[in-house]
């Protein structure tokens, strides 16, 4: 979603991080059943260096992403942040891992944050997912119906009177006597 959908960027570009990011989950969940400490930690080192790589790539659509965009793009700072947020999660998940291989905490806490990490990830992804989505929806929609350039801007609502994202009524619609 971060590269392809939310960048533009082309399957090309996408294609190899996403196959590199899953051989090293693969290399690293195989790490597990490994029975000598040997193999476990060459195949843990392989998914690191593997990481890294992979998040150069993801490094990468963020640059050309910003320098082949408009400034004014709708939510173009949040498309960014998917794909360096992505990073930041798959860095967690990877101390995360460490430690439960390093036994500095027990099996069940590395589940728990695990479970954690994973669902509140994906309801932040997608909320920011729908956001941009929205947003580039905005921008379409006023440009087909006015012809012209309106910014986007979220309102938050007072007293659930007014949606998100919809003009702000005023407090008092009586006339004004003046």
């Amino acid at each position: 979603l971060s590269g392809n959908c939310a960048m533009n960027r082309p399957l090309s570009e996408v294609s190899r991080p996403l196959l590199v990011t899953n051989i090293y989950i693969i290399l690293c969940w195989a790490a597990y059943f490994a029975p000598d400490a040997g193999i476990r930690w060459t195949l843990i080192a392989i998914g690191l260096v593997m990481y890294v790589w992979a998040s150069f790539d993801m490094v990468m659509w963020v640059v050309q992403f910003r320098r082949t965009t408009r400034i004014d793009l709708p939510s173009r700072d949040a498309r960014s942040a998917m794909a360096v947020g992505l990073i930041i999660l798959y860095f967690l998940y990877g101390c995360i891992y460490l430690a439960g291989h390093l036994d500095l905490i027990p099996s069940n806490v590395e589940l728990t944050y695990y479970v954690v990490m994973d669902l509140g990830s994906k309801l932040g992804f997608v909320f920011l997912f729908v956001g941009v989505r929205s947003s580039q929806f905005y921008d379409l929609l006023v440009s087909l119906i006015a012809n012209k350039v309106v910014p986007f801007e979220r309102q938050a609502a007072r007293g659930g009177a007014n949606i998100i994202g919809a003009a702000a009524e005023p407090d008092d619609t009586r006339p004004r006597v003046d």
